[in-house]
Protein backbone atom coordinates (compact mmCIF):
# COMPACT_ATOMS: atom_id res chain seq x y z
CA UNK A 1 0.00 0.00 0.00
CA UNK A 2 1.34 3.60 -0.89
CA UNK A 3 1.83 6.04 1.44
CA UNK A 4 -0.85 7.77 -0.23
CA UNK A 5 -3.10 5.53 -0.39
CA UNK A 6 -2.64 4.66 3.13
CA UNK A 7 -3.45 8.38 3.89
CA UNK A 8 -6.75 8.65 1.67
CA UNK A 9 -7.59 5.48 3.64
CA UNK A 10 -7.31 6.97 7.18
CA UNK A 11 -8.20 10.05 6.24
CA UNK A 12 -11.54 8.37 5.38
CA UNK A 13 -11.89 6.75 8.38
CA UNK A 14 -11.22 9.20 10.50
CA UNK A 15 -13.73 11.19 8.99
CA UNK A 16 -16.39 8.61 9.62
CA UNK A 17 -15.22 7.69 12.94
CA UNK A 18 -14.94 11.64 14.67
CA UNK A 19 -18.40 12.51 13.11
CA UNK A 20 -20.04 12.11 16.52
CA UNK A 21 -18.96 12.29 20.24
CA UNK A 22 -16.25 9.77 19.57
CA UNK A 23 -13.00 9.65 17.86
CA UNK A 24 -11.33 6.63 16.67
CA UNK A 25 -7.80 5.64 17.09
CA UNK A 26 -6.43 3.06 13.91
CA UNK A 27 -3.29 1.54 13.72
CA UNK A 28 -2.85 -0.57 10.59
CA UNK A 29 -0.89 -3.98 10.01
CA UNK A 30 0.66 -2.97 7.51
CA UNK A 31 4.01 -5.02 8.08
CA UNK A 32 1.74 -8.25 7.79
CA UNK A 33 2.37 -9.75 4.60
CA UNK A 34 -0.76 -11.46 4.49
CA UNK A 35 -2.53 -8.26 4.39
CA UNK A 36 -4.11 -8.25 0.93
CA UNK A 37 -6.75 -5.79 1.61
CA UNK A 38 -6.91 -3.03 -1.26
CA UNK A 39 -7.68 0.67 -0.75
CA UNK A 40 -10.67 0.39 -3.29
CA UNK A 41 -12.41 -2.60 -1.43
CA UNK A 42 -14.19 -2.11 1.45
CA UNK A 43 -12.13 -1.49 4.42
CA UNK A 44 -12.38 -4.95 6.26
CA UNK A 45 -12.06 -3.88 10.06
CA UNK A 46 -10.14 -7.33 10.85
CA UNK A 47 -7.34 -5.81 9.36
CA UNK A 48 -7.49 -2.80 11.76
CA UNK A 49 -6.15 -2.48 15.79
CA UNK A 50 -9.23 -0.57 16.91
CA UNK A 51 -10.33 1.25 20.29
CA UNK A 52 -12.97 4.09 20.39
CA UNK A 53 -12.47 6.91 22.92
CA UNK A 54 -15.24 9.10 24.75
CA UNK A 55 -13.71 13.10 24.12
CA UNK A 56 -14.23 12.65 28.00
CA UNK A 57 -11.27 9.96 28.41
CA UNK A 58 -7.94 10.95 29.55
CA UNK A 59 -4.81 10.39 27.77
CA UNK A 60 -2.48 11.13 30.76
CA UNK A 61 -0.15 8.80 31.65
CA UNK A 62 1.49 8.46 34.96
CA UNK A 63 4.81 6.94 35.38
CA UNK A 64 5.94 5.03 37.65
CA UNK A 65 2.55 3.18 39.40
CA UNK A 66 5.68 0.82 40.99
CA UNK A 67 6.90 3.67 42.61
CA UNK A 68 3.60 3.68 44.42
CA UNK A 69 3.30 0.01 45.44
CA UNK A 70 6.77 0.12 46.91
CA UNK A 71 6.22 2.87 48.89
CA UNK A 72 2.64 1.12 50.36
CA UNK A 73 4.03 -1.58 50.61
CA UNK A 74 6.57 -0.24 53.84
CA UNK A 75 3.36 2.61 54.93
CA UNK A 76 0.42 0.26 54.44
CA UNK A 77 -2.11 3.35 55.93
CA UNK A 78 -0.77 5.02 52.98
CA UNK A 79 -2.14 2.73 49.76
CA UNK A 80 -5.49 3.61 50.13
CA UNK A 81 -5.09 7.45 49.35
CA UNK A 82 -1.80 6.84 46.80
CA UNK A 83 -4.37 4.47 44.83
CA UNK A 84 -7.75 7.33 45.17
CA UNK A 85 -4.80 9.79 43.94
CA UNK A 86 -3.55 7.55 40.97
CA UNK A 87 -6.94 7.35 39.91
CA UNK A 88 -7.68 10.60 39.78
CA UNK A 89 -5.07 11.80 38.16
CA UNK A 90 -5.16 9.02 35.50
CA UNK A 91 -8.68 10.31 34.17
CA UNK A 92 -7.49 13.92 35.35
CA UNK A 93 -6.74 17.03 31.60
CA UNK A 94 -4.52 18.49 33.28
CA UNK A 95 -3.46 21.42 31.00
CA UNK A 96 -1.63 23.52 34.07
CA UNK A 97 -1.47 24.07 37.40
CA UNK A 98 -4.79 25.97 38.37
CA UNK A 99 -6.12 22.32 36.46
CA UNK A 100 -4.19 20.43 39.03
CA UNK A 101 -5.31 22.44 41.95
CA UNK A 102 -9.49 22.29 40.98
CA UNK A 103 -8.65 18.81 41.82
CA UNK A 104 -6.54 18.87 44.66
CA UNK A 105 -6.60 22.47 45.83
CA UNK A 106 -3.31 21.60 48.65
CA UNK A 107 -1.18 20.72 45.17
CA UNK A 108 1.72 23.18 45.26
CA UNK A 109 4.55 23.83 42.81
CA UNK A 110 8.16 23.78 43.80
CA UNK A 111 10.98 24.26 41.17
CA UNK A 112 9.73 21.83 37.99
CA UNK A 113 7.77 19.87 40.70
CA UNK A 114 4.40 19.61 41.46
CA UNK A 115 4.01 18.67 45.71
CA UNK A 116 0.72 17.12 46.18
CA UNK A 117 -0.38 16.12 50.12
CA UNK A 118 -1.77 12.80 50.74
CA UNK A 119 -3.79 11.45 53.63
CA UNK A 120 -4.36 14.84 54.98
CA UNK A 121 -1.41 16.29 54.83
CA UNK A 122 0.61 12.90 56.83
CA UNK A 123 2.53 11.79 53.27
CA UNK A 124 3.95 14.19 50.14
CA UNK A 125 3.87 12.98 46.68
CA UNK A 126 6.24 14.44 44.41
CA UNK A 127 5.81 13.97 40.51
CA UNK A 128 7.29 16.41 37.86
CA UNK A 129 3.82 16.96 35.38
CA UNK A 130 4.96 17.33 31.54
CA UNK A 131 1.95 19.06 30.75
CA UNK A 132 2.19 19.20 26.91
CA UNK A 133 2.91 15.16 26.66
CA UNK A 134 0.11 14.98 29.56
CA UNK A 135 2.32 12.16 31.48
CA UNK A 136 2.92 12.50 35.17
CA UNK A 137 6.53 11.33 36.19
CA UNK A 138 6.53 10.02 40.04
CA UNK A 139 9.40 11.32 41.46
CA UNK A 140 8.92 9.97 45.35
CA UNK A 141 6.29 9.67 48.12
CA UNK A 142 7.64 10.79 51.40
CA UNK A 143 6.23 11.47 55.07
CA UNK A 144 5.83 14.81 55.86
CA UNK A 145 8.84 14.64 58.35
CA UNK A 146 11.15 13.33 55.48
CA UNK A 147 9.58 16.12 53.00
CA UNK A 148 10.62 18.73 55.45
CA UNK A 149 14.22 17.55 55.68
CA UNK A 150 14.68 18.52 52.01
CA UNK A 151 16.88 15.85 50.62
CA UNK A 152 14.67 15.12 47.91
CA UNK A 153 15.48 18.21 46.39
Amino acid sequence: MRGSELGKCLGASHALASSGRFQAVARLAVAAPQMTTRIDSPIDFTTLNMRVYSQNESWLRIISRRRLREYWAIHADAEGPLKTWFAVAKRAKWRNLIDVQLSYASAEAVGDRTVFNIKGNAYRLIVKIEYHLQIIFIKCALSHAQYDKGKWK
